[in-house]
């Protein structure tokens, strides 16, 4: 069958597949992927703090972007957020367009993805090797890029 249509379709799949599922992993040291995983973290230690939890559960981005502010969240998530809008806080959801609000300026799209995280379900669980990580039901998988991958083999 190696030599057949078929046979070279399904070698031409599974090389494709490989291929994606590298990009769904992020590139290593990718600025967009190590921030995100720096805003899953925040959320994981939103969802862990009662008070922080309860206020993310209001599912509210504008209050909670005026109440951090304000100085006004609770401590985990004030610092928390102060951090990563220290180094985040010149990104914005749609980088080309000049005329949105950095995100220091306006937090509020980065509560959004903060409030999505903390309301995943299931389980979350930081994976090094994504190439061997085995997904149950309703489990959420980290994959950080720290380590570079390497040469994808045919």
């Amino acid at each position: 069958m190696a030599n057949t249509a078929g046979g070279l379709a399904q070698r031409l799949a599974a090389r494709l597949l490989d291929e994606i599922n590298a990009c769904f992993r992020g590139l290593p040291a990718n600025p967009t992927t190590e921030m995100d995983l720096s805003l899953w973290r925040l959320a994981m230690t939103a969802k862990a703090d009662p008070e922080s939890r309860a206020l993310i559960s209001g599912r509210d981005a504008g209050r909670l972007a005026k109440a951090y502010q304000g100085e006004g969240l609770p401590e985990a998530l004030q610092t928390g957020t102060r951090a990563l809008l220290a180094r985040y806080g010149c990104r914005v959801a749609a980088e080309m367009d000049l005329g949105l609000p950095r995100w220091a300026d306006d937090p509020t799209p980065v509560f959004s993805t903060l409030i999505s995280y903390a309301d995943a379900s299931g389980p979350a669980r930081i994976v090094h090797d994504p190439d061997t990580a085995r997904i149950e039901p309703g489990e959420v998988l980290v994959c950080p890029s720290t380590t570079p991958a390497g040469p994808r083999s045919s």
